[in-house]
């Protein structure tokens, strides 16, 4: 009986330690995988990611510059973000390594959005291509109420604050006021 369970507890840890080595292996040390499980090139020092304003850009930075100065404050090509679900807008080199997506219309609140990024570097080389998901953040509208003060001519006036966590067409505060 003893032999039997100290081949049961050998078979248990070698399965397990083969287990976590598999698990391991597939990206290179150092490096996080991307959404694809492809891990991100090298090239890329940040990006848009988790929960985004819905009115806010979608970010990418490169370590090394990508274009060259005369293309700061220029649109990018059309097809170097692709978004799904489809968003329209417009991408613009905000620096030499900076490329910003700016969405013609707010993002859909609480949409995931799927991400491809697909770059050719000014000097040539190899095309960097790579996806990450951003997630729009949900509208939430939070009331405080300051006070009610009774007015000398009888009236009433309550004061207090909304604030919303994405920015709100008016018509959407004044239903929630």
């Amino acid at each position: 009986m003893g032999v039997v369970m100290r081949w049961r507890s050998w078979r248990v840890v070698v399965i397990g330690v083969m287990a976590a080595l598999g698990a391991g292996c597939g990206h290179e040390r150092g490096q996080a995988p991307s959404k694809a499980g492809k891990a991100l090139p090298e090239a890329v020092a940040a990006h848009s990611s988790g929960v985004i304003p819905a009115e806010g850009p979608i970010r990418v930075r490169f370590v090394d510059p990508v274009v060259d100065g005369s293309k700061v404050g220029s649109p990018a090509s059309s097809s170097v973000f692709r978004i799904s679900p489809h968003v329209a807008g417009e991408a613009i080199w905000t620096g030499t390594r900076d490329l910003e997506f700016r969405p013609s219309e707010p993002l859909t609140p609480g949409t995931t959005y799927d991400v491809t990024v697909s770059v050719r570097p000014a000097g040539g080389g190899k095309t960097l291509r790579f996806g990450f998901e951003v997630r729009a953040a949900d509208q939430v509208m939070e009331i405080g109420v300051d006070g009610l003060t009774v007015e000398r001519d009888g009236g009433a006036r309550l004061t207090g604050r909304l604030t919303t966590s994405n920015a709100a067409k008016a018509e959407a505060v004044e239903k929630v006021v």
